[in-house]
């Protein structure tokens, strides 16, 4: 009935745009493997790759089962863990940041302890409550306004909410030669130019080409690729959902 399809397409849209925010964390574990390799001894073997590793594959497990509906208790859990996994690792990343300063940027010893307890309590045993993920972002706002390379010039929360009300696909965030932030919306590639309303710079481009002076801003979303790969990536996992769902009936 039309009305399952409705829901089972609405389950599959919640699932695709998980497996992006995966996609998105598997990449930050790369960076911070590769660029912060003793990062497991600096927060006391507390975190090691493999767990993250390990936390990723299980999410991505439970993300990509079979659903006919997406209940609100599944998207709370799904929002709860990834909040989880990004303050994590945007913990691990301030940390990994602060030992390779050799001026300003470093962190105190009350700063580093206040770190590792966070480090704690997100990776403890069993669910992790929207307390913790509230204090440990409180954490994070805080602490990144000392690592400059983080990219805070606003709050986490408040990109969030700039995200969630453009509502443009992962990856269609640009930034003037200045460093101001614009969205491309439809097709989120540039083919026209305009003017950065903040300071008039020329902004977009033409037949899909960004100008050579503008970049992406991928601090914003967390997008991992061009707005075209993602989108490529989405279908090939809605034809992937769509094959197990065929399967379950």
């Amino acid at each position: 009935p039309a009305v399952l399809s409705d829901t089972i397409l609405e389950a599959q849209l919640h699932q695709v745009n998980l497996f992006r925010h995966i996609r998105t964390l598997r990449r930050i574990v790369a960076e911070l493997r590769g660029r912060f390799p003793d990062l497991p001894l600096l927060t006391n073997n507390i975190i090691s790759f493999q767990g993250l590793d390990r936390d990723l594959r299980y999410f991505e497990r439970w993300a990509t089962q079979p659903r006919t509906v997406f209940t609100t208790q599944n998207e709370r859990d799904s929002t709860l863990e990834h909040d989880r996994l990004r303050l994590l690792l945007s913990l691990l990343k301030i940390l990994g940041l602060s030992y390779i300063r050799v001026e300003g940027g470093r962190l105190s010893d009350g700063q580093k302890a206040d770190l590792i307890t966070a480090l704690r309590d997100l990776t403890a045993e069993g669910r992790t409550s929207s307390t913790v993920v509230d204090r440990c972002e409180t954490l994070v706002d805080n602490l990144s306004k000392l690592m400059p390379e983080s990219h805070i010039a606003l709050t986490a929360q408040e990109k969030m909410d700039i995200v969630r009300a453009v509502n443009v696909s992962a990856g269609a965030w640009y930034q003037c030669p200045n460093n101001h932030i614009y969205a491309i919306g439809e097709c989120g590639q540039a083919m026209e130019e305009a003017r950065c309303p903040e300071c008039q710079a020329t902004i977009g481009g033409t037949n899909h080409r960004l100008r050579d002076d503008n970049a992406r801003a991928s601090q914003m979303d967390g997008a991992d690729r061009p707005v075209w790969d993602n989108l490529d990536a989405d279908r090939e996992l809605a034809e992937r959902l769509q094959r197990l769902e065929v399967r379950v009936k």
